[in-house]
This record gives C-alpha cells, sequence and structure tokens, in this order.
C-alpha cells in the first residue's frame, strides 16, 4: 500500500470516527433527556399517589361500588 492510499484511509477513517462522534453525542442528549422527563414523571407520580391516596382510595371504591363509599358519601352529604 502507497503511502498517498494509506494517508487517504487514514482521512476516511478520521472523518468515520467524527461522524460516531456526532451521532453518538447527539443519542446520549436524547437519552439524557428522556431520562430527565422520566424522573419527572416518577416523582409526579409519587407525590400524586402520597398527596391524593384518600381521593384515589375513593374513586376506587366508587367504581368498584363499595357501600364504604356510599356510607362516606352520605356523612359528607349529612353535613352539608
Amino acid at each position: 500500500m502507497k503511502r498517498t492510499e494509506l494517508y487517504g484511509t487514514l482521512l476516511e477513517t478520521q472523518e468515520d470516527l467524527s461522524k460516531i462522534t456526532k451521532e453518538m453525542n447527539e443519542i446520549l442528549g436524547k437519552k439524557a433527556k428522556i431520562q430527565k422527563e422520566l424522573d419527572w414523571f416518577r416523582v409526579y407520580g409519587h407525590y400524586i399517589g402520597r398527596v391524593y391516596s384518600n381521593i384515589d382510595a375513593e374513586a376506587c371504591g366508587y367504581a368498584d361500588g363499595d357501600e364504604e363509599y356510599e356510607e362516606n358519601f352520605n356523612k359528607i352529604a349529612d353535613n352539608l
């Protein structure tokens, strides 16, 4: 292999590596954005689960047709 051929091959390899590095950085940027968004949803879900657990339980009771829901609802209605 001649020197000029080897030099050309090295330049092509450097260009390929540069393209791959750029693509990898873009992918890592997208991954970081998705990870940040996922973390936000986890924190928000945890917050909702803790703060609104009573409301969620009432909604589930209503959906299931539990008598306990009706009793709680009637107590609230009587106090109004």
